[in-house]
């Protein structure tokens, strides 16, 4: 329902611009993260839109650029959750773009998040899912102890 009318409205545009335009900003980059997350669960339509526009680059930036921010890492965790699920793009992308590697690194910063921590555990999930090559690398890029 309003994931639908969200993107009809091109909300998702929207929001991945906010990303964009505020990078240095972290109360946009962790609300716009959980809001592309939110949109991404559970709706194939969004979640190929939000990596067709590059979404899940932008996601990885920010949990880059504010490896401190509970929020940012929270949100950014959640939001590459949901974009892999069930998408063999978003786990390329997620893969391709370093995405293992930051969110072990927002794991071992962040241990008392439980959303970094949930999250992150998903993602790992998701990324070794599809084939023996995934499962090996995330587990040479240090997964295990962090899960």
């Amino acid at each position: 329902a309003n994931q639908d009318l969200i993107g009809a409205l091109s909300g998702i545009e929207i929001i991945i611009e906010a990303l964009r335009s505020h990078s240095n900003v972290d109360k946009v980059q962790s609300a716009a993260c959980g809001a592309l997350g939110n949109l991404a669960h559970d709706h194939d339509e969004n979640k190929a839109r939000i990596i067709e526009l590059g979404g899940i680059e932008l996601v990885i930036r920010a949990l880059r650029a504010f490896g401190p921010s509970d929020e940012v890492q929270n949100w950014g965790c959640a939001a590459l959750r949901h974009l892999t699920h069930g998408s063999h793009e978003g786990r390329r992308r997620t893969a391709a773009g370093g995405g293992t590697e930051v969110v072990l690194v927002s794991m071992q910063a962040h241990p008392t998040q439980p959303m970094v921590q949930g999250g992150g555990c998903a993602l790992l999930g998701h990324l070794a899912h599809e084939c023996v090559e995934d499962r090996i690398r995330v587990i040479g890029a240090g997964a295990l102890p962090a899960i």
